[in-house]
């Protein structure tokens, strides 16, 4: 840092980056103008339990089979459960004390 002034490009740590507030509302506009809802449309496909006909067999009885495969609804719940619930962060716990010294518990953020 020369003169108190930050070297190198780019905003300073911790700035709200524009370009990506800006597109989430365009996109949120975008989704309300078409009546659709990113977060029901993923919900939706988790709770379809319809079955479709993907052929027939040797006799002409219909092979009957899942709408929407296991492994689409799994990335559906997959998605949708990080806006549900936050993520958990890993975190270091550190306990210092003994008889002369009271204790003293200190909780950050690891690395």
């Amino acid at each position: 840092m020369a003169n108190g002034r930050k070297s190198g490009g780019g905003s300073r740590k911790g700035r709200p980056n524009k370009h990506k507030t800006t597109f989430r509302e365009q996109l949120r506009a975008y989704c309300e103008s078409l009546g659709v809802d990113p977060h029901r449309f993923m919900a939706d496909l988790m709770a379809d339990d319809s079955d479709v006909v993907y052929g027939v067999d040797v006799e002409g009885n219909p092979i009957m089979g899942p709408a929407v495969k296991k492994e689409l609804k799994f990335q559906a719940a997959k998605e949708l459960a990080q806006y549900l619930e936050p993520k958990l962060k890993a975190m270091e716990l550190e306990v210092h004390g003994n008889q002369e010294k009271p204790l003293v518990v200190s909780i950050r953020r690891a690395h």
